[in-house]
């Protein structure tokens, strides 16, 4: 369970419970005795001098062979098909974890702070948290500061419908919609959100002086394709709000998750909000940028916000990368796990190209034993047995590919810049069955050259 994610459902029920343990170990002996049982029955009915002197010349190409051969080919397909959802799925982990997001997350402290509503007003609101943003950045191991409504990469979905260039609109059906952020002085700095055209927001932009915002780069082209956007102006529907002039455009940035859209971005300063984004919010995310490890300034953060109001709620103290970290838990975790599933079907498939390869030799002693008599080279023996485990192999290789392609399509969801047909991914699990056959092949081909014709034929 300390590899899941924290927000899996009952997570803090799950635990080894001995009714399991028992169960499991019950079920693992009743199959080994009922699938021991006809083999054993058969053993019984047959009379032992025949078939030890059967034993010896058989080739283990009867019916039972073909049984034990179609469930390794069955094994190895279904190998197969776990391995190419696994490749699938850490092949798109890896793409996703270098996408570019447009901002930073390297030494960074994050920390809601949460303020009584009623205690509070716009005002005393601003003041506080212009306050607090101010004590934090001059703490010792801190490069800049700054606060924001929502973090990036959190999967936030609001957006709200705007209108542009002083057009008033009679329905919200006719407006466009962006999704609003309210931030600090220092927001995009601390972030490394880059400033494309324009400026940023300053101390300037406060309460009372004229409304302004910062769009992002593909807001600003949706809205004022082909014209540069600074100066134009915007509001929120209704007729509340005032216009706000646009003073700067910024890179996107994806606050809704790896996967979703990036969408167009308005930004407001938090000292107006009040107004330009219909309320200025009581909670906070306080966004440190640090020169050590973050994780050393947030008693010290703690410690002024408790000095300026004792009633303020403190809650999701994380560094950035954990942030990061846990918007992808889900993923990572079904990955790992699907790998090990995969590894341990790989391991199966071994063991059972192994167990068939060596029973065959066992089997064929006599067989071989003529061969050898008859000329052959230890190396063709060589050869003959290692090529017995590869049609296996190749066979469930194939079989398990044309099921990988069909089953796979499931994952189709949660892959990212890789398809069901990857071909890296499909070499690699080729490779890997190739490496676990020929290993699995080995032991008993080295004991097939060593049989002795002499001993051989007198057994036979």
């Amino acid at each position: 369970t300390s590899m899941a994610p924290t927000d899996l459902p009952r997570l803090e029920q799950v635990g080894v419970d001995y009714r399991v343990v028992l169960f499991t170990t019950a079920i693992t002996i009743l199959t080994g005795i009922v699938f021991g049982l006809v083999p054993a029955l058969r053993g019984i009915r047959d009379r032992s001098a025949e078939a030890l002197r059967a034993g010896g010349k058989t080739s283990a190409v009867g019916a039972s062979g073909v049984a034990r051969r179609t469930l390794v080919v069955s094994e190895v397909a279904l190998a197969v098909v776990m391995l190419t959802g696994a490749g699938l799925l850490i092949r798109s982990l890896i793409k996703l974890q270098a996408t570019s997001l447009g901002f930073e997350t390297a030494q960074m402290s994050t920390m809601r702070v949460t303020l009584p509503t009623r205690k509070y007003s716009d005002t005393t609101a601003d003041e506080y948290f212009r306050q607090l943003v101010e004590r934090v950045r001059h703490l010792p191991g801190v490069q800049s500061a700054a606060a924001v409504y929502a973090l990036p990469i959190t999967g936030d979905d609001s957006d709200w419908s705007i209108m542009i260039d002083g057009r008033v609109l009679k329905t919200i059906a006719e407006s466009q919609a962006a999704k609003p952020q309210v931030v600090t002085p220092d927001f995009f700095k601390v972030m490394g959100i880059r400033i494309e055209r324009g400026r940023p927001f300053t101390e300037q932009d406060r309460m009372g002086a004229p409304p302004v915002l910062v769009v992002s780069e593909g807001l600003a082209k949706r809205l004022w394709p082909r014209v540069d956007p600074i100066g134009h102006t915007l509001r929120m529907f209704g007729d509340k709000s005032p216009w706000a002039t646009v003073v700067g455009v910024t890179g996107d940035v994806s606050w809704r998750g790896f996967q979703r859209n990036i969408p167009g971005t308005m930004y407001f300063p938090y000292s107006q909000s009040g107004t330009s984004a219909y309320v200025m919010p009581r909670s906070m995310t306080i966004l440190a940028k640090t020169v050590g490890k973050p994780d050393a300034i947030t008693s010290n953060v703690r410690g002024i916000v408790r000095s300026l109001d004792a009633t303020a709620a403190i809650s999701q103290v994380a560094t950035m990368e954990r942030v990061l970290g846990d918007s992808i838990a889900s993923r990572r975790f079904t990955t790992v796990l699907l790998a090990g599933f995969a590894a341990l079907a790989l391991l199966l498939a071994g063991l059972g190209i192994y167990g068939v390869i060596s029973y065959g030799v066992s089997q064929r002693t006599y067989e071989i034993g003529v061969r050898m008599a008859m000329g052959a080279s230890a190396m063709s023996i060589l050869k003959m047995i290692l090529r017995e485990g590869a049609d296996m192999a190749v066979a469930g290789l194939v079989v398990g590919i044309a099921g990988a392609l069909v089953v796979d399509r499931l994952l189709r969801s949660m892959l990212v810049g890789v398809t069901t047909s990857d071909g890296v991914t499909l070499l690699s699990v080729a490779g890997a069955l190739g490496v676990v056959a020929a290993c699995a092949c080995a032991i008993p081909a080295q004991r097939a050259t060593r049989v002795s014709p002499t001993e051989a034929l007198r057994a036979g």
